[in-house]
């Protein structure tokens, strides 16, 4: 008896131990991202990776976002675009496209943005986030050398 009230403690401890990691989401979740011209289907340089836009012309992000615990989708997760400009920073939902018709690229988010004319001309801070219902979430920023970054130009 005193060998069996021990191990029940300890077993009833380690069951609230593995019930409460389960609860909590495994893995990190995993973010790639580009940038695209989003000029529309059948346009000659639809979705031609960029990223050197003018004004008027529409900034396409396209966003995978993966469990890192079972190397699927997170088809859960809330995908936000942060655009950082003129001391302002503008947040541009994404959207889930799944893997019905007409996705070319199953279980990716994109978001589209139009430089708008008060962009001014130069380099614009971009990060984009992830969360999903679970609570973890992922960020992405752009290579560090700034040659790479989202750029608004004249020419």
């Amino acid at each position: 008896m005193k060998r069996t009230i021990p191990f029940l403690v300890l077993s009833v401890c380690l069951a609230g131990l593995v019930v409460s990691l389960a609860a909590q989401a495994p893995g990190r979740l995993v973010m790639f991202a580009d940038m695209a011209l989003f000029s529309g289907n059948g346009q000659p340089r639809n979705c031609f990776t960029l990223n050197r836009y003018k004004v008027g012309e529409p900034v396409g992000f396209r966003v995978t976002v993966v469990d890192g615990a079972t190397g699927q989708p997170a088809a859960d997760a809330e995908v936000v675009v942060h655009l950082t400009y003129g001391g302002k920073t503008v947040d541009v939902p994404a959207r889930y496209r799944g893997v019905g018709r007409g996705n070319l690229t199953p279980n990716q988010w994109t978001a589209k943005w139009t430089v708008p004319a008060d962009a001014p001309v130069g380099v614009i801070g971009v990060t984009i986030t992830a969360m999903d219902k679970s609570g973890r979430s992922a960020e992405w920023k752009p290579f560090p050398n700034v040659a790479s970054h989202l750029t608004i130009v004249n020419e």
